[in-house]
């Protein structure tokens, strides 16, 4: 028997999570943009129920790290997709047709813009291979995040050890509450340079 899928709001949880927000005129509020652009890369066609759960649990688990003073813009949504969802969501989303070129130039452009890729590997996805390459050698190549799901291995040798081409970190897990404290430590890494980059920024303006 099927059960429906939940739908959660990862906005909705993050305001649930945060009780207070920095005053005005504190560190990292007044210089630069404080945000950190996030590109969620999750499989979709090869993708199916018990995936979209699995998805959905890492998810909320990555908004656990979202710091109001450094909030995620979360470029590729926080809706857990599957092969039977995602090109009705592109359609919503986008007012467009679903093409394989609307798609990609979609996706490209979202990655541009990415201060951090996550790619969270819970079975096969060519277009994941795609997506990455093109991140490395021609977008921004900004730290990559690797969520690598046990039953889903990387099999492909060239995904594998990227640290000589990029920042990689590669989390494998069982379970997704396994992945707190890894994707925690991620995030503080990418806080930490913003707040050194904002320091900058700063000693500058004096």
């Amino acid at each position: 028997m099927k059960h429906p899928m939940a739908v959660y709001s990862l906005q909705e949880l993050h305001r649930s999570l945060v009780q207070t927000t920095p005053p005005a005129g504190s560190p990292d509020s007044s210089v630069g943009d404080t945000s950190i652009r996030l590109f969620i890369r999750q499989p979709f066609t090869e993708s199916g129920e018990s995936q979209q759960r699995l998805i959905e649990q890492i998810l909320q688990i990555i908004d656990t790290a979202n710091d109001p003073r450094r909030p995620f813009n979360y470029l590729t949504g926080t809706s857990a997709e599957s092969a039977d969802t995602f090109r009705e969501s592109f359609e919503r989303n986008r007012h467009l047709p679903f093409t394989p070129k609307n798609f990609r130039d979609y996706r490209l452009k979202l990655l541009d813009q990415a201060d951090a890729l996550i790619n969270i590997r819970v079975g096969m996805s060519e277009s994941s291979a795609f997506e990455l390459s093109y991140h490395i050698f021609k977008g921004q190549c900004s730290p990559i995040l690797f969520l690598v799901w046990k039953h889903a291995p990387i099999k492909t040798t060239l995904i594998r050890e990227l640290e000589d081409l990029c920042e990689v970190t590669y989390l494998e897990f069982e379970r997704a509450d396994e992945l707190r404290a890894g994707i925690h430590g991620f995030f503080h890494m990418l806080s930490t340079r913003r707040a050194a980059q904002n320091a900058v920024l700063r000693e500058k303006m004096i």
